[in-house]
């Protein structure tokens, strides 16, 4: 249900068609789905930075903090429970969202800053303790699942006519509720943020 085969004006599309959403959907503003465009080069980079880490770092429960494969499990829960939310928000109607505003607008920014920064966050309520992969076939299947998540979200997120991309939809737990492009800008900061875990691990920070 999460993946449709055309736009919401009837144009069908492939997959790596995606990126350039924005020769089929002239209304959308500016630079919308640049965010989106980049989750897949998002997810690489955070699986190159864990193929430099020891296996030992990655598989397995840190007995000081989470190692790698704890923190991509957490940040493929975090993506998963973020693209249902947008599923259902965006099953009503646009009309009965808030407009962004220059309060959204500010919120988005400053929670982009703190995931970029070297802040630490308590992990948000309602997310479990994060699962540790004990292999790297396991381990592999979770960087799948991930990117089967992004797939459908963005499949998802180029489906919605462009009303949606002028409302606020996504309601994070520290910012309150953004917009679209804002919602997957967060998901690449949410990766950059746990790039310090990384570091941690082996010392480098």
């Amino acid at each position: 249900a999460l993946i449709p085969r055309v736009l919401a004006n009837g144009t069908p599309y492939l997959e790596d068609g995606l990126p350039h959403i924005q020769m089929f959907r002239p209304a959308l503003p500016q630079g919308a789905w640049k965010p989106f465009e980049a989750l897949p080069r998002d997810l690489d980079a955070w699986e190159m930075a864990l193929d430099r880490l020891p296996l030992d770092r990655i598989l397995g429960v840190g007995e000081a903090g989470w190692h790698a494969g704890q923190i991509t499990d957490h940040l493929a829960a975090a993506e998963s429970a973020t693209w249902h939310y947008i599923l259902r928000k965006t099953s009503g109607s646009a009309a009965d969202a808030l407009p962004l505003d220059a309060s959204s607008d500010a919120r988005a920014r400053a929670l982009s800053a703190r995931l970029r920064s070297t802040e630490r966050f308590a992990m948000p309520e309602g997310l479990s303790q994060p699962a540790a992969p004990e292999s790297v076939s396991a381990l592999q299947a979770l960087h799948s699942h991930r990117r089967s998540l992004a797939s459908a979200g963005r499949a998802h997120a180029a489906s919605l006519p462009p009303a949606w991309w002028a409302v606020q939809v996504f309601k994070h737990p520290l910012a309150g509720r953004i917009g679209l492009s804002d919602t997957a800008r967060f998901l690449a900061d949410h990766m950059h943020h746990h790039r310090h875990q990384l570091l941690r691990l082996v010392g480098e920070e």
